[in-house]
């Protein structure tokens, strides 16, 4: 398990050196980026989306989301449930967002599957059904992390 020092908000894990939240906040911003690259290639079908933005997202998604999860669970969700004296409803609704990161984990790799089928075809089939699977996907990921920044900035603040 990753130590974790409360008063200075070191933590070791393989991360960059800083505080967890402020880390957390920069990992949000890339996924938010990211959902924003989705949103744009969803809007441009079937006619106008570029094959290469296509390849790039998809070859993007699964290590972004390994990475952001894995930092999180291994860093932000203990460092909280430090803070919170180990509450027990804390904990659950913890494991309840490691719950949806294997959700999001298992849609990240159909979306980026899709993606990269989209280099190869011309014109692209399915267009439509790949513009709903690309909202669904990328709202979803917007709820999570709009919860989750706001589900642990409630506890760091109510702990300090």
């Amino acid at each position: 398990m990753t130590r974790i020092g409360i008063r200075d908000g070191t933590h070791h894990a393989g991360h960059s050196a800083g505080h967890p939240l402020s880390l957390l906040r920069q990992a949000h911003a890339t996924k938010l980026a990211m959902c924003d690259r989705l949103e744009a290639i969803a809007d441009s079908l079937p006619l106008d989306v570029s094959r290469f933005e296509c390849e790039a997202v998809a070859r993007a998604i699964v290590p972004l989301l390994e990475s952001a999860q894995r930092f999180e669970e291994e860093v932000v969700f203990p460092y909280c449930e430090e803070l919170s004296s180990g509450c027990p409803s804390i904990a659950a609704s913890f494991e309840r967002l490691k719950a949806e990161h294997r959700e999001d984990m298992s849609y990240g790799e159909e979306v980026a599957e899709a993606l990269l089928m989209v280099g190869t075809q011309r014109p692209v089939s399915g267009a439509e059904a790949l513009g709903f699977m690309l909202r669904g996907f990328f709202g979803a990921l917007r709820r999570h992390v709009s919860f989750e920044e706001d589900y642990v900035g409630v506890i760091a603040v109510r702990e300090r």
